[in-house]
This record gives C-alpha cells, structure tokens and sequence, in this order.
C-alpha cells in the first residue's frame, strides 16, 4: 500500500507547504515493513523547515522454541534554511520481546517477562534488559509478588562516558473480591559512572515508595494513597466517580507535607458535576477548595467554574 498527500498554504515569500509520503510494503516472511516521510516546499524562495523520513520494521519470528516480538525503527531529519549549516541526524531502535509462557510452581504461577532494547543516536548509545518477573498465588485473597527491573548501559559518543544504571521496583498486591486492595511498592535507582578520564562515581536514590488501599465502599471503589518521595509525603484520593440523585460526578484530593520547610498543603476537588436541565440543555460545574500552612500562616481558597451547554441538530 502506498499513500501520498501534500498540504500546501500561504507563507511569508510564496506559497507552499509539506508533501507527506507513507508505503507499506511486504510481508517479507513474517515482517512488515512500513515507509514514511515528509518534506516542506516552497514555490518561490528558500525552503524551511524539518525534512524527515524513517523506517520501520516489525514482525514475530522465534528462537529454540520461544516467539520474539521483534522492532526496529529507523529516523533521519535535517533542518532546511537559508542559514542552516547542519546536516542530517539519525536515530535508530531495536527492541526485542520474547514471549514466554507462565508455568506454575505449587501454588504459584510465575509469569516472566523481559524486554531488550537499544538505541543510537549521533550523541549516545543505550541499551536496556527489562524484566518484569511475578509470582501469584490465586484464591481468595489473592497474592502477587512482582519486580520491576531494568539494567541500563548509556555510551556518551563525545567525551566517552559510561553509564551503568539499574533501577529495581518491588510490589505486594493483596486483592480480595469483597473488601478491595493493599498495594506497597516502591522504587529505586543505582548508577555507576565510568568517565572518559578514568574517574568513576556512583550514586543511589530511593525515588518513591506507596501504600495504596482501594476499598470497596457501598458499591464504590475510592483510591487512597499514601506516598513517600524525597523532601515530601502525600495522602491522596485519586480521581473516583460518583452519583448522587441526577448529579455525576468526580472527587479528589490531596495533602502534602514538605519535609524541608515543613509546610502542610491540601486541595480537596469536585469535577465533573453534570446535571440534566431538559432534554437539550445539560450544565456542568467544577469547584475545589485549597489550603496551605506554613511559614506566612495559614491560607485558604475557594474556586469553581461552569458550562451550560444546549444540544441541538437541524
């Protein structure tokens, strides 16, 4: 299949605008690959703007046994100007997903899961091996046990620098089917710096860790969630869809404690809130109410909003 389209207009020394070229050609065995480009025009005067045109290639194959999902994308673009002086910019990925099966380890399923990838630029080259590994134990309450991981290599092209990364987040999920969830997971990051100059470094943050409970409360499921990240912790209701008589609507909040200063911050908001007038006319309405304590005391606000809209056809 191949599809051509050209967009044109007025601009400041002609008229012109972009021809946008896209193919898709196979398949050659169990891959597709697919074409796309675009490039600006002028009629009359120089031409500006991006010109860019890429590659992708797609399909499953497999490998002793075990199917991979396999990607690759390639992209190159330049700059189109009287006074551009650079020239054409690449970029290229590779990801591959081997599909693996779960099997069950007593009354255990454990579902593995990785993905590699890589990516190359004219700046840098990365590569990363993510996994996502689980171990559940169904019933009632059910148990999952999962760890999100990734090993990262980072190679600055111009001064040499290597990047060694691994980032780690566990999570415990215990779900039941009357009373809700508990959720504690957690995330973190470990780097190690290999300079071009011999020097190396490292370093290790603690990013986040949160305790989510999602109850089951009279036919709604509010989300609470209690968080850690450097300098801060937070309780929250996520965003959580009501109904009361002919009104919908959603409900959230959030309070905040600054570690560092020591100031406490709070939003309580209602959005969302429809109500049918008649037939054609329908109004919505948005209110919230804010509050801070700190070191100027305390200080507190109201706002709100609304939309009246009429539906019609003729």
């Amino acid at each position: 299949a191949l599809g051509l389209s050209a967009r044109g207009g007025l601009k400041a020394g002609g008229s012109g605008g972009t021809i946008e070229v896209t193919a898709a050609l196979g398949p050659f065995g169990p891959f597709e690959l697919e074409l796309q480009g675009r490039r600006p025009y002028l009629l009359r005067g120089p031409v500006r703007g991006e010109e860019a045109w890429g590659a992708t290639l797609s399909g499953a194959t497999a490998l002793a046994g075990v199917g991979i999902k396999v990607r690759w994308e390639e992209s190159w673009r330049r700059a189109m100007g009287p006074h551009v002086e650079e020239g054409w910019r690449y970029a290229r990925s590779l990801s591959l997903v081997p599909e693996l099966e779960p099997w069950s380890l007593g009354d255990w399923v454990v579902r593995p899961g990785f993905t590699l990838s890589g990516r190359q630029d004219a700046a840098e080259t990365r590569l990363s091996l993510k996994g996502s590994p689980s171990l559940e134990v169904p019933g009632e309450p059910s148990l999952r046990l999962s760890l999100e991981t990734e090993l990262g290599y980072r190679w600055i092209h111009r001064t040499g620098d290597t990047v060694w990364s691994l980032r780690l987040s566990p999570k415990f999920t215990l779900a039941s089917t009357d009373l809700g969830s508990l959720e504690l997971s957690a995330r973190s990051l470990w780097e190690l710096i290999l300079r071009g100059d011999g020097k190396a470094a490292s370093r290790f943050s603690l990013d986040r860790i949160a305790l989510t409970l999602t109850p089951r409360l009279l036919g709604w499921r509010p989300r609470f969630v209690l968080e850690y990240s450097p300098g801060r912790v937070s309780l929250s209701l996520e965003r959580t869809e009501l109904s009361w008589g002919g009104f919908s609507f959603s409900l959230m909040g959030k309070l905040s404690w600054d570690l560092g200063r020591g100031g406490l911050e709070g939003e309580v908001k209602v959005m969302d809130i429809t109500y049918e007038l008649s037939g054609d006319w329908n109004i919505s309405l948005e209110a919230g109410y804010l509050f801070g304590l700190g070191r100027r005391g305390f200080r507190q606000g109201i706002y709100g909003k609304g939309n009246l809209a009429l539906d019609f056809s003729f």
